[in-house]
This record gives structure tokens, sequence and C-alpha cells, in this order.
């Protein structure tokens, strides 16, 4: 009897990651703050979206622990005086905190049942 195909996945790939969710999500704050305009927004946007993931995964190939780029960012976060330093620390938090999510689910899917 001839094998049948497996079947899809049950769970679309996402359209859109849970860090770039959390990236967008700050950037809408600011802008609805009235402190960023959208095309600026925008501009952060189009240049975070692929930059942050990968710096970030990057660091935890070089061994660095979820706490401590979680502490460091916070770190950042606080002494920053700049506007433009508070946005990216709060960019680079919220897309960590989307990419520990879309790694859980991840690993969730593709875990094998037992």
């Amino acid at each position: 009897m001839p094998e049948t195909p497996a079947k899809p996945s049950s769970k679309p790939t996402p359209a859109i990651t849970e860090a770039e969710k959390a990236g967008r999500k700050v950037m809408n704050r600011y802008v609805r703050e009235g402190l960023i305009s959208r095309s600026e927004a925008n501009r952060i946007l189009k240049f975070a979206l692929p930059f942050v993931p990968s710096i970030l995964a990057q660091a935890r190939l070089n061994g660095r622990s979820p706490e401590w780029l979680t502490n460091y960012f916070q770190h950042k976060r606080a002494e920053a005086t700049r506007p433009a330093h508070v946005v990216a620390a709060e960019v680079y938090l919220a897309m960590w905190a989307g990419l520990q999510v879309d790694y859980a689910n991840y690993v969730n899917e593709t875990r094998p049942r037992t």
C-alpha cells in the first residue's frame, strides 16, 4: 500500500512573530503618545525587526544567558538619557521577551509527543 503523505501542521506559521508584535507595540505606544511620528517608527522598525533578533541570537550562541540579556537591556534602559537610547532599549527588551515566547512555542510544537 502506498505511503500517505504527511499532513501539514494544523498550526500555520504565524504571519507575524511575537518578537515583531512586541517591537511594534512599543513603537505604537510612542506614536500614540506623540513622541515620534509614524514614519519615524516605521524607519526604526525597518532596521530593528531583522537586526535585533540576530544580535540577540548571536549573544545566546556566545554563551550569554537569558537573565544576563534581560538585565543588560534593563540596565541600558535605566541609564539612557537620550530619547533614542530609551527607545532602542525598550525595543530590545520587548523583542527579547517576544523571542523567548517564539522559542517556547517552537519547542512545544516540535517536541515529540509521548
